[in-house]
């Protein structure tokens, strides 16, 4: 029989006292057994929306056809650019050497 025991992380935080006092009051009127489950939950929950957001960017139609336009045909480097990418190639360049 294993005796491993499953690896709980901790996660704490500082709030101020009305912080924590609305998420008492939250925690309470939605059913939640305690501050953290209530917490964790809501937490996971936008953590889930933000990631899906960074995941799944959706353009309209009009928005991805000017994407592709101009993914097909950039314009030219600007002199800022070229001496951006010069400056890049001398500082590296001797680095390898």
């Amino acid at each position: 029989m294993s005796t491993a025991r499953k690896k709980i992380d901790v996660l704490n935080m500082r709030v101020e006292p009305t912080q924590k006092q609305l998420l008492e009051r939250a925690a309470e009127a939605s059913g939640h057994q305690s501050v953290t489950a209530f917490v964790l939950e809501h937490a996971l929950q936008a953590a889930h929306r933000e990631l899906d957001e960074v995941r799944n960017y959706s353009l309209s139609l009009r928005d991805a056809r000017a994407f592709l336009v101009a993914l097909e045909s950039p314009p030219k480097p600007n002199l800022a650019l070229k001496s951006l990418f010069s400056n890049y190639d001398k500082k590296y360049s001797k680095a390898k050497r």
